[in-house]
C-alpha cells in the first residue's frame, strides 16, 4: 500500500476542508505507477497491506465531517482527512528540508534516520499503525 503524505506546514491548512501537514491525501496499491512529479509534491510512503487493504483504503481518505448547526443545515467538513501521519519525527533536519522543498524528491538509497528510498517512495520505515486518527 502507498500513502500520500500532505507535507506543508504554512498558511494553507487553516480552514477545516483544507489538507494540513500530515494528512492522509491519497492511497494507491503498490503495482500503480507513480508519476514523475508526485514524489515531490507528496511523501509517499510505502506500509504493508493491512488484511482487510479494501477498507483501510476508503476508510483513511474519508473526510470527517460533523452535523450541521440545526438538523434542516447541511453537514460541515471538520476535518479534511481523519487520519495523519506524524511524518517529521522520523525524518532528520537535512531530509525535511528536502520533503518540504516541493522542487525535488529524496533521492534513492538508504535514509540517514533509517528505512530507504527506492523511486521516490520510502520503505522499510512505516507500518499502517503509524498513521493516527485525529
Amino acid at each position: 500500500m502507498l500513502i500520500y503524505i500532505w507535507t506543508r506546514d504554512d498558511e494553507t491548512g487553516l480552514l477545516d476542508d483544507e489538507f494540513k501537514d500530515g494528512d492522509v491525501k491519497a492511497v494507491k496499491a503498490d503495482t500503480d505507477p507513480i508519476g514523475g512529479l508526485e514524489p515531490k509534491s507528496s511523501l509517499i510512503v510505502k506500509v504493508p497491506d493491512p488484511p482487510n487493504y479494501a477498507k483501510v483504503e476508503v476508510d483513511i481518505q474519508k473526510t470527517d465531517y460533523a452535523a450541521g448547526a440545526t438538523p434542516q443545515d447541511a453537514h460541515v467538513v471538520r476535518r479534511k482527512r481523519a487520519y495523519r501521519l506524524d511524518w517529521r519525527s522520523y525524518f532528520t533536519a537535512d531530509e525535511i528540508a528536502i520533503i518540504e522543498d516541493g522542487n525535488q524528491a529524496l533521492p534513492d538509497g538508504e535514509l540517514e534516520s533509517g528505512g530507504s528510498v527506492t523511486n521516490g517512495i520510502v520503505e522499510n520505515k512505516f507500518v499502517f499503525t503509524d498513521l493516527r486518527r485525529k
